[in-house]
């Protein structure tokens, strides 16, 4: 797997949603404090979910998002280069698109929220074929 893009939102300096797209090189150019460093720690909690150098502080909320009320950071990491197939355990070898893990673009995203710079819920953003006929099959239960 290979990072291609890192998505943040409500990250110290950085209030909306941006993406910063990854090649094989890149590199970050800039005056100091205009966020070059809050890009590699985002990725730092995010792979190491807070035990690695840098931990989730309240006062990483952006502030201006604060003062509307958003307290929620989020960090995803977009990845390629995915691998064809993949076991879950010792029997079932499956693959991401057949799990509908995909985004529409094929790629595997994962999302991490951060309400109030807390513990960290973990979702994934796919793409999933709909059918109307099976609209409310989530919301049925077996008695």
């Amino acid at each position: 797997m290979k990072i291609e893009k890192l998505i943040l939102s409500n990250f110290r300096s950085y209030s909306e949603e941006i993406s910063i797209d990854f090649n094989d090189l890149n590199v970050f150019v800039g005056k100091n404090d205009i966020g070059k460093s809050t890009i590699l720690e985002a990725l730092d909690i995010f792979f190491n979910e807070g035990k690695g150098i840098i931990k989730m502080d309240k006062d990483d909320v952006n502030k201006k998002s604060k003062e509307d009320g958003n307290t929620e950071i989020n960090i995803g990491v977009v990845f390629g280069d995915l691998p064809a197939e993949l076991t879950i355990d010792a029997t079932n070898p499956t693959r991401l698109e057949d799990e509908y893990l995909l985004n529409s673009d094929g790629k595997l995203t994962i999302l991490k929220k951060y309400s109030n710079a807390g513990k960290e819920k973990v979702y994934v953003k796919a793409y999933h074929p709909t059918n109307t006929a099976c609209s409310e099959l989530l919301l049925k239960k077996t008695s």
